[in-house]
């Protein structure tokens, strides 16, 4: 049975950002976006808070929570996706992650 492979935890957590694809064109009564991402060619769907996001840069807030030995990064977002929760894998030199390990 293959070993199960844990990332290592960042501590504190490292902020970074996701490059959204597409975004409700206006914020909903209680000031969320519509924000669609894409990840290694699949696309989730997030309700997001306006603090969250950077529209001028198309910019999703996020924090990177861990990293594997095989370079992907654990990140976590800041609000559940409709598919996929709030957390996931990204690869270390993703165009949509913009992130500088410190």
């Amino acid at each position: 049975m293959p070993k199960i492979k844990m990332p290592e935890l960042i501590s504190p957590p490292q902020p970074g950002a996701l490059r959204y694809t597409d975004i409700s064109s206006e914020t909903d009564p209680i000031g969320e976006y519509a924000v669609r991402f894409s990840i290694d060619d699949r696309s989730y769907l997030s309700f997001v808070h306006a603090k969250y996001i950077d529209l001028k840069r198309k910019l999703v807030s996020v924090s990177v929570i861990g990293k594997f030995d095989d370079g992907w990064y654990v990140i976590d977002l800041p609000s559940e996706t409709l598919t996929s929760g709030s957390r996931m894998k990204v690869r270390e030199g993703a165009p949509e992650l913009v992130y500088d390990p410190q």
